[in-house]
């Protein structure tokens, strides 16, 4: 059965209507007027614009833009695609967290006053910004994955574009010495791991086991989306590697109706999904490692990882989003990975780390293979 398509959608970020001229110019100038303070001895706050700061799906904007501020950045502008979006999104944020950006609806509008910008639209939309964000010479946080499109083969022209565009913005930011981090924030929760098992990471594991409960029907989608938080752990407990041996055995009916899950329904459970297995080769050896994604119709969604049949199943506490860890009989706290990842973005940003240009195409170009992996074993 061919993996079903989702539609085409625009790659740009829209300029806005004519009658929004006015307000977006008004905004521009909110942006570009603002006082710049500095302090004796104290480095300057970065000022980010932030794309996609509204939860429409469920994305992480509006808490990169709260973590932004929080880590001492001035939030100056938030883009969004249409001029009601983007002020909605920055009332909220004045509302919620105290944060006073200008809207905008083109990033082309401010990305000359900010010193980064923060990109968490869909990721059929990040490349647009990405070029644009890399070359004004800004540094980037990106949502994962780095970037896709709706059109990205599977095939080895696919696996050729995808080495050829993340290569050439991986260069960009390497010419001008801009970070550029992808937020896959699952590498911040191994302090916490380590917490519930102490001792257990002396090393590369032997085998590693991740799941999750993504939203998605189709499994090309599945792991479009999801796959970062494993490659981005693999990497974080292995250092980097490459995949042999990927396997896919796709799970159930993704088209069924949703059966709402139960208290006690495990993660794994009798769902639909699918099964990824691979090794992942590294310079201390092997690790088996598998990714199990079963649909989950709606949040929290379970989630977790175990290192050598060690788990650490994440649960989350609805009224203010706390995470534990647990595994059957201790649970420790999680500080949120977010705010973490956030906080590394921003010491990078203003130490001027070097960026690496090899990590960002290592990531992408193992995405790619293994959603290629998924779409032939879907359509077989």
């Amino acid at each position: 059965r061919a993996p079903r398509r989702r539609p085409a959608h625009a790659v740009g970020l829209r300029a806005g209507a004519e009658a929004a001229v006015a307000a977006t110019a008004s905004a521009h100038a909110a942006v570009t007027a603002r006082p710049r303070a500095r302090r004796p001895g104290v480095t300057r706050p970065l000022r980010v614009a932030v794309i996609g700061a509204r939860r429409r799906r469920q994305g992480t904007g509006e808490f990169m833009a709260r973590d932004l501020a929080r880590a001492g950045c001035e939030v100056a502008a938030v883009v969004g695609t249409t001029p009601a979006s983007a002020r909605e999104a920055a009332d909220h944020l004045r509302a919620a967290y105290g944060v006073a950006p200008a809207p905008v609806t083109d990033l082309a509008q401010v990305v000359g006053e900010v010193d980064a910008v923060a990109i968490a639209s869909p990721s059929e939309h990040h490349l647009p910004a990405l070029e644009l964000a890399l070359e004004a010479r800004r540094h980037v946080l990106c949502e994962k994955p780095l970037w896709w499109a709706p059109d990205l083969d599977l095939g080895p022209a696919g696996a050729a574009r995808v080495a050829e565009v993340t290569g050439r913005l991986a260069a960009r930011a390497a010419e001008a010495g801009r970070v550029v981090c992808v937020n896959a924030q699952w590498p911040f929760t191994l302090p916490a791991f380590d917490a519930l098992h102490p001792g257990a990471r002396a090393g590369p594991p032997r085998t590693f086991v991740m799941h999750m409960g993504p939203t998605a029907r189709d499994p090309v989608a599945m792991v479009q989306d999801s796959a970062s938080h494993f490659l981005s752990m693999l990497e974080a407990l292995c250092g980097p590697g490459r995949l042999e041996r990927v396997r896919v055995e796709l799970v159930g009916d993704l088209r069924a109706p949703d059966v709402e899950p139960g208290p006690e329904d495990a993660p794994t459970a009798a769902r639909p999904g699918l099964d990824l297995a691979c090794a992942w080769v590294h310079a201390g050896g092997e690790t088996d490692a598998r990714f199990v994604l079963r649909r989950w119709p709606r949040p929290p969604r379970p989630a977790g990882y175990a290192l050598d049949g060690r788990a650490a199943e994440r649960r989350i506490r609805p009224a203010d989003y706390a995470q534990t860890f647990e595994d059957g009989a201790r649970a420790v706290p999680v500080p949120d990975p977010l705010t973490a990842s956030v906080e590394a973005f921003v010491r990078l940003a203003q130490g001027g780390a070097p960026p690496d240009p090899a990590g960002l195409v290592r990531g992408m170009t193992q995405l790619h293979a293994l959603v290629a992996a998924v779409g032939r074993g879907a359509a077989a």
